[in-house]
């Protein structure tokens, strides 16, 4: 409140007043005031008052953590879709691709026919040729039919009929029809493999029944036309552990044929691996055309 300053008669002369100042703390100064004249009475003060007002509290601040962390979320949940998306299509691709074509079982007592093995290996332009060596195995030296029985044998038996007995790393085996080259082999076998199967050989095995008593085996290997353009895989099949010819590699549209004596209780094993060059999620198939035995029952 103002102070006023009076003379004699008590009537106010002068009236001052203060200024609010925020943030100094408050105070009261007194300031004499001019002596009147005349009045012969000691001098009055005037009081100036000052009054601080407090500011406002600031509002608290704002989390500028949500947005970056939200942001970071969503990213995470498209990295995940779509490594979902693409497992997703790997897996049906690996499915799928090696079935072309289905092809009927037949009895164990059936020979049906098939295109005859060529001479000589079937290479693409450009792609690498298979070995010609000779394998440690003894090479049957029937003449062939044109559906790859030696001639003057009993019964065919093809291994689409067999029942493996080991297995590794690879899918499989399928069993059907495949194009590989100009030709199409029926009754074929295969396996598929990807560069992630763990490394190194895949592979599927046959323990002969000795009661069929099979002494002759034939097949055409190589990589289906289906194939990427730029697959390529070592593909071989052993006897007992010894190989019909070396592991060569296949690009898509390869063949070679194979021909060699076993004996009943021979373990036959297919194998294969996946050498695409930086092939990723690319899984290459590894076809046993029109792959057979020769047996007495």
């Amino acid at each position: 409140m103002p102070q006023v300053a009076g003379d004699t008669s008590g009537k106010p002369l002068a009236q001052s007043y203060g200024r609010s100042v925020a943030g100094v703390p408050s105070k009261e100064v007194g300031v004499p005031s001019k002596e009147v004249e005349g009045s012969g009475k000691p001098p009055t003060f005037e009081a100036m008052v000052t009054r601080y007002v407090d500011p406002p509290p600031k509002p608290a601040p704002a989390n500028r953590l949500v947005v970056p962390l939200l942001a970071a979320i969503v990213v995470l949940l498209l990295i995940v879709a779509v490594v979902g998306v693409l497992l997703l299509q790997q897996r049906k691709a690996i499915e799928a691709g090696p079935r072309q074509t289905a092809s009927p079982v037949a009895g164990p007592t059936e020979n049906r026919p098939s295109p005859s093995p060529s001479a000589s290996p079937t290479v693409p332009p450009g792609g690498a040729t298979p070995s010609a060596d000779v394998s440690p195995v003894t090479q049957a030296s029937n003449s062939f039919a044109p559906g790859g029985v030696p001639v003057g044998t009993g019964v065919a038996r093809y291994f689409d009929e067999l029942v493996t007995s080991q297995r590794n790393g690879c899918s499989g085996p399928f069993n059907g029809s495949f194009t590989m080259g100009p030709k199409n082999y029926d009754r074929s076998v295969a396996i598929t493999s990807g560069t992630c199967a763990g490394g190194g050989p895949n592979y599927v095995e046959y323990a002969l029944d000795p009661t069929y008593g099979c002494t002759k085996f034939s097949a055409t290997i190589g990589v289906p036309n289906g194939d990427n353009e730029r697959a390529r895989a070592n593909i071989g099949v052993s006897v007992d552990g010894q190989p019909i010819k070396p592991v060569s590699t296949f690009a898509r549209g390869m063949t070679s044929d194979l021909a060699a004596n076993v004996k009943p209780s021979s373990i036959i094993r297919f194998q294969m691996e996946n050498t695409t060059p930086n092939a990723g999620f690319l899984s290459v198939t590894a076809v046993f055309g029109s792959a057979q035995l020769s047996c007495a029952n």
